[in-house]
């Protein structure tokens, strides 16, 4: 009897201590639970910073991108834009000196189609060159129309406005 009240005695004793042991484990899982939580939302929390940082790298880095083609845009317009416009000026001169005025005409035509293509580009850069040109083309399609155009006056206001392009560069 004294062995069973000592198998007893033992057995209460280990169920005690696995009853405490069991405590302490649901303890440290929830202690686990509580910072794998934690741990999840920081995560999160840095997740979500580093992609609004990334969105904002990449908005400047369009916003640069866009900048440098649209100057491309600018510079190759000038590049290929000015020497289209003094070639149709040269053509118009050419006409108007040897007094072919309808050829003159279709020169001028030309003329301010390649003027369009550069126009805000040259305001930007040489805003007197511009108004200089401006006034010139209106000149050169009034000067035009008459029954016996001024072929010198033409001459020289197409002159002048090549001229005032040489403070434009591409």
């Amino acid at each position: 009897m004294v062995r069973f009240k000592s198998a007893l005695a033992v057995t209460a004793l280990g169920l005690m201590t696995l009853t405490a042991c069991g405590e302490q484990v649901k303890e440290a899982t929830d202690t686990a639970g509580e910072v794998t939580g934690a741990v999840t939302d920081k995560a999160g929390e840095v997740t979500g910073e580093v992609t609004d940082k990334a969105g904002e790298v990449t908005g400047a880095v369009t916003d640069t991108v866009d900048g440098a083609k649209d100057k491309m845009g600018e510079l190759t317009g000038l590049a290929t834009g000015l020497p289209a416009f003094k070639d149709s000026a040269a053509a118009a001169l050419e006409a108007v000196q040897g007094g072919d005025f309808e050829t003159a005409k279709t020169e001028v035509t030309k003329l301010q189609e390649a003027w369009t293509g550069i126009a805000d580009q040259v305001k930007e850069k040489a805003p007197d060159a511009h108004t200089k040109i401006e006034e010139g083309l209106g000149s050169l399609t009034s000067g035009l129309e008459g029954d016996s155009p001024d072929g010198a006056q033409l001459s020289t206001t197409i002159q002048d406005m090549v001229a005032s392009l040489s403070s434009v560069e591409p």
